[in-house]
């Protein structure tokens, strides 16, 4: 099964700059599946707000550049989440991945110097999201917001592999995921 679409809520570690990070439910490893399901989402704020994810999400990481060690950065600020990947060297590296939540949708999907080959597709109910980069170190990327989800899983690769967590950097401290994949659930 694909990691999209998997969570668990529990309490996982989170490693930053050299430390461990307790981070509640907000990030989880290693998860149950979960069905996707369209009746009233409990989860939806006023307007469909989705602003407040747990802090370890959060800010662009600090530092980053294009060129920078190869994997992917993630975050979300007042825009939305913004996902880049990029790696060391002018050589191809072809990243690609899964975004899902079990309800609610990624919606205003963009495209973020991507070039002639590189790929983004949304399901057709707005729960899922592929992506395919062919990057040659800079950074190409992807940028999106959500809508009454709560929770979003996260499953990444390099060429065929699944790409190691401490190459996954969260938020401005550049948190490390406990596994790839995983889960980020949303505090209301």
């Amino acid at each position: 099964m694909s990691a999209v679409g998997k969570f668990v809520m529990s309490v996982v570690s989170v490693a930053a700059a050299g430390t461990c990070l307790v981070v509640g439910s907000a990030v989880t490893a290693n998860a149950a599946p979960i069905a996707v399901t369209s009746k009233a989402n409990k989860d939806c704020l006023p307007e469909g707000r989705d602003d407040q994810w747990p802090g370890v999400i959060n800010g662009r990481p600090d530092g980053f550049d294009p060129g920078d060690l190869g994997g992917v950065y993630l975050w979300h600020d007042t825009n939305g989440f913004h996902l880049r990947v990029t790696h060391h060297g002018d050589d191809k590296a072809v990243f690609s991945g899964e975004i899902g939540t079990p309800r609610g949708t990624l919606t205003d999907v963009t495209g973020v110097q991507l070039e002639k080959n590189d790929r983004f597709a949304v399901g057709p109910q707005g729960h899922h999201l592929n992506f395919r980069f062919n990057n040659y170190g800079h950074d190409d990327g992807l940028d999106f917001r959500t809508k009454c989800a709560p929770a979003i899983t996260f499953s990444f690769k390099r060429a065929a592999n699944t790409l190691p967590a401490e190459r996954v950097f969260l938020g401005d401290q550049k948190a490390h995921p406990a596994s790839d994949p995983f889960s980020i659930a949303r505090g209301i």
